[in-house]
């Protein structure tokens, strides 16, 4: 009784399943890498053993854990590079254990003891996943859009309403109609500009004028609770999926020949492209573990997933509705559809 509900929440394309009604939470973390001569495929040895790497990270984290700043410990100490600090946004079970474990318990702002992993040793840390935005645009760079930017400085300085001073002055004709309110970001690994300037913010603090190849920019961090949905951003798809497999598509693979395997995923897509049910077809055709079991639902997928196919990143190029044309993968030929 117990095989059903395992097979339906396991893949050959994507891990880990999350088949709710709605996006499952993301959770956002930077981090600190300490390589040891342990670690395997290293050009470079660093000369450090991975006892001496325990150590160094258990004093990072006592640093941190004193109020620190993460960033400049990352840069003076990380392996990984000071542009490598933040990791990004992830569903749980997308990081390895280890990590996983600690950024879905943590509070935002908890930093983990040294976590030993084949990388090497890490110091995670929970930041936020979400920054709100309010905007004012002054459109342009030259010398009037820079005096129109620092009287809007002195009248912020002043005490003056972030959002009255975006309606009545932004070029942002959008974001102006809703007094500013521009965007509700989600933290990436290589943010900048516009967001990478929002996540330095505390709620509450603004910013300006940031200079981007459109003019100049004041910014005001929010809570994000109160932003409309259609303002936030968002890196997710629902995806269901077809998968034919071939003698070639490693361990458990059909004894399909590929070109077999190829005219059939054609035939299947034809079908799907006059209109037959996707779920219908994948529940007769789906070669995916426990693929027919699901009528091909894939679940959330998350565009920033870590080791995320080609034929699933496609799909995020798709409107809701539409299915991509078969795709050729390690495990087969793949058709997909983006549900949501």
């Amino acid at each position: 009784m117990l095989l059903t509900p395992l097979l339906l929440q396991a893949s050959l394309l994507f891990t880990p399943l999350h088949r709710e009604a709605e996006p499952p939470e993301l959770r956002a973390a930077e981090h600190i890498v300490l390589m040891h001569d342990e670690v395997e495929g290293l050009a470079h040895k660093p000369g450090r053993t991975r006892e001496q790497a325990l150590e160094l990270a258990a004093d990072l984290t006592r640093l941190a854990r004193g109020g620190a700043d993460f960033a400049m410990l990352a840069q003076r100490y990380s392996d990984a590079g000071p542009r490598a600090r933040v990791l990004g946004s992830f569903v749980q079970g997308a990081l390895s254990p280890e990590l996983d474990a600690f950024l879905f318990a943590a509070e935002p702002g908890a930093c983990s003891d040294p976590l030993a992993t084949p990388g090497g040793v890490i110091v995670l840390r929970r930041i936020d996943t979400h920054a709100a935005v309010r905007t004012i645009l002054i459109d342009g760079t030259d010398d009037a859009a820079r005096d129109r930017a620092k009287d809007l400085a002195t009248r912020l300085r002043a005490g003056e309403d972030f959002g009255a001073l975006a309606t009545e002055h932004s070029d942002d004709a959008a974001s102006a109609a809703r007094a500013g309110r521009f965007a509700v970001f989600e933290r990436g690994p290589r943010d900048v500009l516009l967001k990478a300037a929002a996540f330095e913010l505390r709620v509450g603090e603004w910013a300006g004028p940031i200079e981007s190849p459109v003019g100049l920019h004041f910014l005001l961090r929010e809570e994000p609770d109160d932003y409309p949905a259609e303002l936030r951003e968002s890196n997710f798809a629902r995806l269901s999926t077809i998968l034919i497999r071939h003698s070639l598509a490693g361990e458990g693979a059909s004894q399909r020949d590929p070109d077999a395997a190829r005219e059939l995923a054609n035939s299947v897509w034809r079908l799907v492209q006059e209109g037959r049910s996707f779920e219908d077809l994948a529940a007769a055709f789906d070669e995916d573990t426990g693929g027919k079991d699901r009528a091909g639902d894939l679940g959330w997928v998350h565009r920033r997933s870590p080791g995320l196919q080609d034929a699933l990143a496609k799909a995020f190029l798709l409107e809701p509705g539409e299915t991509l044309e078969p795709q050729s993968t390690s495990v087969g030929y793949l058709i997909v559809r983006r549900a949501r």
